[in-house]
């Protein structure tokens, strides 16, 4: 989902502020049945049972300034100035028991792993969160309609640049 507010604060100059956010999220069931074949071969030979879920949150703000104006008949200029943050968190766990009741297929229904039964459940997950920061501006000059004078420049830090090389331009 997106929003944005925008404000002109006179003829020819606007600010803009857009707040926007992707959220996601995921869950995943794998049951491999002890009375099937699979869960024969499966580890200890009863089935299994995987359970997986995510989630990522995507946080963004956008800030420009905007001016546009003619000059004449002649001069025509567009120039935006605007920084922008960017926020991102993802985790993940997961899981796979083994030795599955038939008449439970669900997670109580695992049994419970011991060195002596081979039940020995297999336990992952993850954790990341990054951000970027950006500074920007371009400007256009068109002269007579006819000739265009263009330049931009953006600069970028990010968590995901090297330590000693958080910013580029």
């Amino acid at each position: 989902g997106n929003a944005y507010a925008e404000y002109e604060i006179f003829t020819g100059l606007t600010l803009k502020s857009l707040v926007g956010i992707d959220y996601r999220a995921r869950t995943f069931d794998r049951l491999i049945s002890p009375l099937s074949s699979a869960g024969a071969g499966s580890t200890g030979g009863q089935g299994s049972l995987n359970q997986a879920s995510n989630r990522r949150v995507k946080l963004i703000n956008t800030n420009t300034a905007n001016f546009v104006r003619s000059f004449g008949d002649r001069h025509y200029v567009n120039f935006v100035l605007g920084n922008e943050t960017l926020t991102e968190k993802f985790k993940s766990t997961t899981y796979t028991g083994y030795g599955i009741d038939p008449k439970r297929p669900v997670a109580a229904g695992i049994t419970q792993g011991t060195t002596s039964n081979g039940f020995i459940p297999v336990v992952g997950g993850s954790q990341t969160q990054n951000a970027l920061l950006s500074y920007f501006g371009n400007g256009t000059y068109t002269l007579d309609g006819r000739y265009n004078f263009s330049a931009g420049l953006r600069r970028d830090g990010s968590s995901k640049f090297g330590a000693n090389n958080r910013w580029a331009t």
